[in-house]
């Protein structure tokens, strides 16, 4: 079976023609627009100017993909080999949104495919799976953080689809149910790196930045210039819930920066110097790991887990991935227990993209 997906809940337009086999479910080939040289200027998604580039992109790009399968820009020779259309319908822009899904109306109607709404998060929670063979099955637990969430779910096979098996059941994908157990209080995790990066003179989306800048941190140096800097971020977790809260951070960063540059008598507008900026860098995306990798260990070892899977677009972060990766492997030498990690295989699939999109969407019509 062959879907023709469609995303655009922010500010990428993807598309992408995505297949499943009885091994696996493969991207046959995807093509996407990013917006973020326009948005860069204003710090974040203006919701409006993402919906007006959505609809002057969305065209090319489908003839974009069109020749990438077909080798040409005849639509019906593209359409005549797709079973269905899937897009997705939330969460996300209004605005965006609507682009994807009246595009999707469009081609549904004129091509006479049926078409289907996908959720957005299930997306990334699956991501894992595109371009695996033979993935396992065994129950899950789902680490999806990026600019908008950060949840923990668990993810487990059923042998038959019972909707109203339980009230704790998030919802179903197929075969496979969705247990949501947390996400965060305030801020998600992605929102506080672009924060902190801009607190610290750096550019949105921030990232990317804060990795390059942490990359640059030499603990000697720093002593030998500035021995007042010591503080550390507070690794905070939640009692009594498994529920994030990332607020505090930035707002330790902030009071950070201010201290710093009270001390060496700079104005709110003077950058701090690299030396502090690369630690702070360091020190705030070590915290973040730490986070985010005691609450997995939590549930690992209360929930039996066998299988953690780390998605979205902070999934990137090399810091937080072998962080991650490092304390499962002293937890299997401690206990003996075997727990694997993945992430997606690639880049573009841990950013918003239309292949996790199309990989729900032949999940849910496989059952």
């Amino acid at each position: 079976m062959k879907v023709l997906a469609i995303e655009t809940s922010c500010d990428d337009t993807s598309l992408a023609i995505v297949k499943s086999t009885a091994d696996g479910i493969f991207c046959e080939a995807m093509v996407a627009f990013h917006q973020i040289e326009l948005h860069e200027s204003y710090g974040g998604v203006v919701p409006e100017l993402a919906s007006r580039e959505h609809l002057v992109q969305i065209i090319p790009v489908l003839y974009d993909l069109c020749y990438r399968v077909t080798g040409g820009y005849d639509m019906d020779v593209l359409m005549d080999g797709v079973d269905s259309i899937v897009v997705t319908h939330t969460p996300g822009l209004p605005g965006s949104l609507i682009m994807g899904r009246s595009t999707a109306l469009f081609l549904s109607c004129w091509y006479k495919k049926p078409y289907q709404y996908i959720n957005h998060l299930h997306g990334h929670i699956f991501s894992r799976f595109l371009d695996r063979r033979n993935i396992d099955s065994k129950k899950s637990l789902i680490l999806s953080v990026s600019g908008g969430h950060s949840d923990l779910s668990i993810l487990s096979k059923v042998d038959k689809k019972n909707t109203t098996s339980s009230v704790n059941i998030d919802s179903f994908v197929g075969l496979y149910k969705i247990q949501k157990i947390a996400s965060t209080r305030d801020d998600a995790i992605g929102e506080v790196f672009d924060k902190v990066s801009r607190l610290l003179g750096g550019p949105y989306p921030g990232g990317v930045w804060i990795s390059r800048q942490a990359e640059h941190y030499d603990a000697d140096l720093l002593s030998e210039n500035y021995p007042f800097v010591q503080e550390k971020f507070k690794r905070i977790l939640l009692d009594g819930t498994y529920d994030f809260s990332f607020s505090g951070m930035k707002s330790q960063a902030y009071n950070f920066i201010t201290t710093y540059r009270r001390e060496l008598g700079l104005s709110e507008e003077d950058l701090l110097p690299p030396e502090i900026i690369s630690y702070l860098a360091y020190e705030f995306q070590q915290a973040a790991a730490e986070i985010l990798t005691r609450r997995i260990l939590q549930l690992v070892q209360e929930e039996n887990i066998g299988t953690v899977a780390l998605v979205g677009g902070v999934s990137a972060n090399t810091t937080i991935r072998e962080t991650i990766q490092s304390h499962l492997h002293e937890y299997e030498q401690t206990t003996g227990k075997k727990v694997e990690f993945y992430t997606p295989l690639i880049f573009d699939y841990c950013t918003d993209n239309a292949a996790m999109i199309g990989a729900v969407g032949l999940l849910s019509m496989s059952s």
